[in-house]
């Protein structure tokens, strides 16, 4: 029995001679295919602390509400948040800020179109109870027609949910077949107001911000509608889902770009890769969609 003891050892200390120590790096069998991963979704998470790669939304979807070029899923992927304040400049539902905002961090929304101010505002004193009060239309019924009548801001709210792929979809009252207004998101929603209560919001043009807001130590966080190509020019007239009004032909890119070059803190700027006002090539690939979502991360105006 010892012998076949020994032998068994012997046999075992054999076989580990040749195992690589679990400290030894792996060899890179091709050093140019890693260097090729220049993304800036890889450049965002070596930039961030470790902790932070681990990090949960702070919201249960990180968005408050649907909205057209929303970055609710994109929201994880953007480095967090610096110096304890986060300015967004086209705010929409303000995915990023409703991801990465801790209950401590300083919170100022800038939206341009007054019926998404509204709702922000209509959130911002509403309780948990006025939001579950309202109501959940089956599909096909119109905003309009119910009875007791909502206001025109409770129409939106609904109406952002219950038709999410109309473009714009703050003017359509009639519930479509694809709703997301239900039992479920009208509780998430609820949620969010106590969350909401301190935050800054203004309506108009980042332009036109208070000075002691532009002079702020921040991240600024820019998601403007995005560059039109030559062929998009005429499906893009009305706006897309903005409207009119609120669409990249009512958008000065140059005044933007300069806007953005004079901020102090950290920058995320986002558009398609193919997008020039930034400089050719200037976006760098995040995410691959029906186009290359891009985006450009900045420290105190130069590039990280």
């Amino acid at each position: 029995m010892k012998t076949v003891f020994r032998c068994a050892v012997t046999r075992a200390k054999n076989n580990t001679r040749h195992r690589r120590p679990r400290t030894q790096a792996r060899r890179v069998s091709d050093p140019a295919r890693c260097r090729s991963r220049n993304t800036l979704s890889s450049l965002a998470l070596r930039s961030r602390p470790r902790i932070a790669r681990r990090c949960k939304s702070n919201s249960a979807d990180g968005a408050t509400f649907p909205y057209y070029g929303g970055k609710r899923s994109l929201a994880t992927k953007y480095p967090p948040a610096e110096h304890g304040i986060i300015v967004e400049l086209f705010a929409g539902s303000a995915a990023y800020s409703m991801h990465h905002a801790t209950p401590d961090t300083r919170v100022i929304l800038c939206e341009l179109n007054p019926k998404i101010y509204d709702v922000w505002k209509l959130l911002q004193v509403a309780s948990e109870a006025d939001v579950l009060a309202l109501p959940i239309l089956q599909k096909g019924a119109s905003l309009d027609d119910y009875t007791p009548p909502l206001t025109e801001t409770q129409k939106t709210v609904i109406s952002l949910f219950s038709s999410p792929h109309s473009h714009p979809h703050t003017r359509n009252m009639v519930v479509s077949d694809r709703t997301k207004w239900n039992e479920k998101n009208r509780a998430m929603l609820a949620q969010t107001c106590n969350r909401i209560r301190k935050w800054e919001i203004y309506l108009g043009s980042y332009a036109d911000l208070p000075q002691h807001i532009k002079s702020l130590k921040a991240t600024w966080f820019c998601d403007p509608p995005y560059q039109s190509t030559p062929a998009e020019e005429s499906q893009r007239a009305c706006g897309g889902g903005y409207g009119p009004q609120y669409g990249s032909k009512a958008l000065d890119f140059e005044q933007l770009r300069l806007f953005i070059k004079e901020r102090d803190g950290l920058t995320i700027v986002c558009e398609r890769t193919t997008a020039t006002w930034m400089g050719a090539g200037a976006f760098k690939l995040l995410e691959s969609r029906n186009y290359e979502e891009g985006v450009i991360v900045l420290r105190s105006g130069g590039l990280l």
